[in-house]
């Protein structure tokens, strides 16, 4: 099977370790709803994208996917990181939270709206 590559806006709901320096990402895309994505290298202190790979900001991502698992190839900030805190922080913790739960995998499209507001 082919891999096919997609590029959307999105936001990273969840981010854990993956084997010895790769990150897995659950990120909620405008496009394809909630995808998951591996970012090799994504753990490692010179990373390319070390500081970009955080929650709560407005990415634009490409990434190769060939079955359900994708690989992240290029990610960049549309906007400066947001500084969160206090009950603010924890609301959107929660949001991401449920998100991650709710929604099923290509699915959560107009959910990303609710994060653009």
């Amino acid at each position: 099977m082919a891999a096919e590559e997609c590029q959307s806006l999105g936001y990273i709901v969840q981010r854990r370790p993956y084997k010895n320096t790769s990150v897995l990402l659950d990120i909620l895309t405008r496009d394809q709803g909630k995808i998951c994505c591996i970012a090799s290298g994504g753990r490692a202190n010179l990373t390319r994208w070390q500081g970009v790979l955080q929650p709560f900001s407005l990415l634009h991502v490409t990434w190769q996917r060939r079955s359900g698992l994708g690989t992240l190839k290029e990610v960049s900030s549309c906007e400066p990181q947001a500084l969160w805190r206090g009950l603010s922080f924890a609301m959107a913790m929660y949001l991401n939270e449920l998100t991650m739960h709710l929604l099923p995998q290509g699915q959560g499209d107009e959910a990303f709206l609710l994060y653009l507001s």
